[in-house]
C-alpha cells in the first residue's frame, strides 16, 4: 500500500484528493500546516507528497526544498499543486525538490491516476529490491 501525504490548506481540495485516493487503495496522511507535514516526513515512511505551496508554517515550496536535502528515507515523490497562474513560473518551484505540478484547481481523478501509476512503479520497484 502506497503512503499518501497530502498537505493542503484547503478542506475541500483535501477531501476530495483523499476520496479519489482512498479508492486506489493508498494510506493517506492528510495536513494543513507546513510545519507538521515536515515532521511527519521526517519520521519517515512517506512515499508520496501532494502539497500546496502556501501551507502556513513552513510554506509548501519550503518543504520541497527540505525534502530534497533531508535524504528521507524512503524518498517521497513530491507533486506540488499550483494555481494555473502561477504554472508559467513553476519550473523554479519544482527544482527544490518537487518532481512534478499541478495546476490549481485539480482534478481529484486525474491526480489519483496519476498516483496509481506511481504506486505501481513503487510495487514493482520494491519486489526488485
Amino acid at each position: 500500500m502506497v503512503r499518501v501525504l497530502i498537505a493542503a490548506r484547503s478542506s475541500a481540495a483535501r477531501t476530495a484528493i483523499a476520496a479519489s485516493l482512498i479508492r486506489r487503495d493508498c494510506q493517506i496522511t492528510s495536513v494543513t500546516d507546513g510545519d507538521v507535514a515536515r515532521g511527519i516526513l521526517a519520521a519517515g515512511g512517506i512515499d508520496i507528497c501532494v502539497i500546496e505551496p502556501n501551507l502556513p508554517g513552513t510554506s509548501g515550496v519550503q518543504l520541497c526544498a527540505w525534502i530534497y536535502c533531508a535524504q528521507l528515507t524512503p524518498t517521497p515523490y513530491v507533486i506540488l499543486l499550483a494555481s494555473a497562474a502561477q504554472s508559467a513560473e513553476n519550473a523554479p518551484a519544482v527544482r527544490p525538490g518537487a518532481n512534478e505540478y499541478f495546476a490549481k484547481p485539480v482534478d481529484p481523478e486525474q491526480l489519483g491516476a496519476r498516483i496509481s501509476f506511481l504506486a505501481q512503479n513503487f510495487g514493482r520497484q520494491r519486489t526488485i529490491h
